[in-house]
Parts: C-alpha cells; structure tokens; sequence
C-alpha cells in the first residue's frame, strides 16, 4: 500500500514534465510505479492503475457535458 506522500509524488511525475527528485522517486521506480525515461520519468501502467484505483488522477475536463 502506497503512503499518501506517494501517492502524491506519483501525481507530481503525471503532470510535470521535468520531474527530477530521485529520492522521492527512487523508490517508486524499484516498486515498478515509475520508470525512468532518458532524463524523464514517467508512470507506468502500474502507476497510472494506482492513481485511477485511489482517486487521485486528475481529470483533464472538468466541465459537464
């Protein structure tokens, strides 16, 4: 189970483009939630799972239809 700290790192690598913090990260990576991509992170699709299964993936239109 993932703590609510990271949780919200994942939600940081999600929508940055440069995320850099490797000791936040780090972790993550060796857990299979993030990869590293050249310089970049990025979620995996276990990582983008965790996200949608705890509510915390942000919603790109927030207006109704």
């Amino acid at each position: 189970m993932l703590t609510d700290e990271q949780l919200a790192t994942l939600r940081d690598v999600d929508n940055s483009v440069a995320f850099d913090d490797d000791a936040k990260v780090g972790p993550l990576v060796m857990d299979g939630y993030v990869e590293k991509d050249g310089d970049l992170f990025r979620l995996t699709p276990k990582g983008e799972k965790i996200l949608l299964d705890n509510g915390a993936a942000l919603v790109e239109d927030e207006t109704p239809p």
